[in-house]
């Protein structure tokens, strides 16, 4: 979704005024063409211009179409389209650079003045209001409740269906993994940009979906790296729901997504360990047998495969990006500043007590120090968490028993959420009154309002990590 603010750049006459000020004195162009028949005729046309000096002949054209462009911006997007395309050929055919920079600006300008066109024509068809940005919308009462209501109904039937995948066809359940997990993380990115919260769809969990690909269709008979998988999915994916109290939150989309991040790669797995298919050749028992501790170091490496990726991504190659702007968030920001969460409290009782840090010492995430402590402790956390997975690979009542019990933790955080926050926010957020039969009945105050938002609440909804 673009953003609103400042989207409106250049415009028809702007650019056309501009361009026809670069021209050779006493050409102008046709004062109000047919924007179609214009675009196409005249472009097509512009060759028998070029009798004198190349580029005052391309600038001749240049103008006639940025004044074709002016009227079209009005008309047609797909013109508009034509008449970019057409000042990016007459760019090529200038001779000095000053000209190509002049046709190319004007290029820019139209192109903005397209992205604007087509943003007016995207809000009026959702809004009904071409100056109402989408955002603010979807915020409105009536709006935001129905959109609560179709997520819910989508939480509650994936729910089913994925469940009657994994009972019913789990040796197929590779194929809702595709059908679910893509369509999720991508209307998760434009959600994130605009919430400068880009740089978690890098966190280790989203590496992981990307393994699971790579496993079902480019190395489907690679073990070392199915097994890596399983104790990675089954490991620090899998304990992120306690660890980040993900929750089981039918209406919200975020937590939903947050949710399925983490725990559909070990669906996925259990699949292919227990139920193998085709796609998976490797998951069949006689061609990986058993598991043991020797197969946590490749596991370790892929890990630390992506810590080196990620650290160079964060503290070399944007490390100027985010200094500039400390409104965007990495895994490192939130979690020193988040102080209700469980690890982070674990971690800064260590280093006090061990005396790395200071015993009134908090974490920064500027400072090398906790850049260390967070690097270490995500290594060590992601190492524990694996040794459950090294043992239910064995044992498929084990297994079953283990899922069931992380599910039970998601479902647990989700009733703690609609008891404790969800009820008292709803009813505060919109309007305290509701249809009830004839007339309308006050929504009575539940005992928790006012009494502020309860540490499940302060769940990082949006962001889904898995160390």
């Amino acid at each position: 979704m673009s953003n609103g603010e400042g989207s409106d750049r250049g415009g028809g006459a702007p650019a056309s005024e501009s361009m026809e000020e670069s021209a050779s004195p006493g050409v102008s162009a046709p004062a109000s063409p047919d924007s179609m028949m214009y675009t196409s005729n005249k472009i097509n046309e512009r060759g028998l211009l070029f009798a004198g000096d190349p580029d005052r002949d391309v600038l001749t054209s240049a103008a006639a179409t940025v004044a074709a462009a002016s009227e079209a911006a009005t008309m047609n997007g797909e013109v508009l389209r034509r008449v970019i395309g057409d000042l990016k050929e007459l760019e090529g055919e200038a001779a000095s650079s000053s000209v190509k920079a002049g046709i190319a600006d004007q290029r820019r300008q139209l192109t903005a003045l397209l992205r604007a066109s087509v943003q007016k024509r995207w809000r009026k068809a959702v809004t009904g209001d071409e100056m109402k940005r989408v955002r603010d919308h979807i915020r409105e009462p009536p709006v935001a409740r129905r959109l609560d209501k179709l997520a819910f109904t989508f939480g509650v039937l994936n729910l089913t269906v994925s469940e009657f995948m994994l009972i019913k066809f789990p040796h197929v359940f590779w194929a809702w993994y595709m059908a679910v997990i893509p369509v999720l993380v991508f209307f998760r990115i434009p959600h994130y940009r605009s919430l400068k919260w880009g740089f978690f769809l890098l966190d280790f969990c989203y590496f992981v979906q990307v393994l699971c690909i790579l496993q079902l269709y480019a190395f489907p008979s690679n073990c070392n790296l199915l097994k890596s998988i399983f104790l990675l999915a089954n490991g620090p994916l899998a304990f992120a729901v306690p660890v980040w109290r993900n929750s089981l939150v039918f209406h919200d989309l975020e937590k939903i997504t947050s949710l399925y991040i983490h725990v559909y790669p070990g669906l996925l797995l259990y699949a292919l360990r227990w139920y193998p298919s085709s796609p998976s050749a490797a998951a069949t028992l006689d061609a990986c047998g058993s598991m043991d501790v020797k197969d946590l170091l490749p596991a370790a490496v892929v890990y630390l495969a992506w810590q080196i990726m990620y650290y160079v991504k964060i503290e070399i190659l944007d490390r100027a990006r985010l200094e500039a702007d400390p409104e965007l968030q990495t895994s490192l920001r939130w979690l020193a500043k988040d102080h209700k969460n469980a690890l982070h409290r674990l971690v800064l009782r260590l280093t006090r007590a061990t005396g790395v840090l200071a015993p009134d010492e908090r974490f920064d995430h500027r400072t090398l120090k906790t850049k260390s402590i967070f690097i270490l402790t995500q290594f060590i956390y992601t190492l524990l968490t694996c040794l459950p997975a090294l043992v239910i690979y064995h044992s498929f009542q084990l297994h079953v028993a283990y899922g069931l019990g992380m599910f039970t933790v998601a479902v647990f955080n989700g009733a703690n959420y609609y008891i404790d926050v969800f009820s008292v926010r709803y009813q505060s957020k919109y309007p305290r009154e509701r249809p009830f039969g004839l007339g309308k009945v006050p929504v009575l105050r539940t005992t928790a309002e006012g009494s502020g938002d309860s540490a499940g609440d302060r769940e990082a909804t949006g962001k889904s990590k898995a160390s």
